[in-house]
């Protein structure tokens, strides 16, 4: 998604512990992003834990499709031995890149998380690899936009059918 492809962002419509939210506009379908950052060696337990909690509060009251981008300090294998991608209703998009953060080996830490209704949509997640700051290559992620049908129901009035019908 480009800027030029977006609708008019809406504000800042929510914030935690270390996450804040923002609701765009691509196509006609109103998408939530979240950025997040999970606290490093504490995988799905005690602040982590807290912080997603809140998360899928806020995503459960709002009910649209979601994209969580962010630091989530494990690796995306990390979340199939929870249930946490089923109860989200989501998948994994990793970037393109064997790792996004370049301390120590190499780790892919930084990715996204998609809700199942607009997955289908992702044609690329990207690492961004010139950018200020370090160890983290910064990420990207690009929606194929599908026009959309409206379908709008109007009232039509019959008119009375003549008694004869002409030849």
């Amino acid at each position: 998604i480009t800027r030029a492809q977006l609708d008019e962002p809406q504000p800042l419509i929510a914030d935690g512990n270390d996450w804040s939210a923002n609701s765009i506009t691509v196509g006609g379908i109103n998408v939530i992003v979240i950025a997040v950052y999970l606290t490093n060696y504490e995988k799905f337990t005690g602040v982590n834990l807290t912080k997603l909690h809140q998360i899928y509060n806020f995503l459960r009251y709002h009910r649209m499709p979601f994209t969580l981008m962010g630091d989530f300090n494990m690796e995306p294998h990390e979340w199939h031995d929870s249930a946490l991608l089923e109860m989200f209703a989501a998948a994994i998009i990793k970037p393109s890149a064997p790792y996004t953060c370049q301390q120590g080996k190499g780790t892919l830490i930084d990715y996204f998380i998609v809700h199942h209704s607009i997955a289908p949509l992702v044609i690329s997640a990207n690492a961004i690899m010139n950018v200020p700051w370090w160890p983290h290559y910064g990420i990207e992620l690009e929606l194929q936009l599908i026009p959309g049908t409206r379908t709008i129901n109007t009232l039509i009035a019959g008119k009375k059918l003549p008694k004869e019908l002409p030849p």
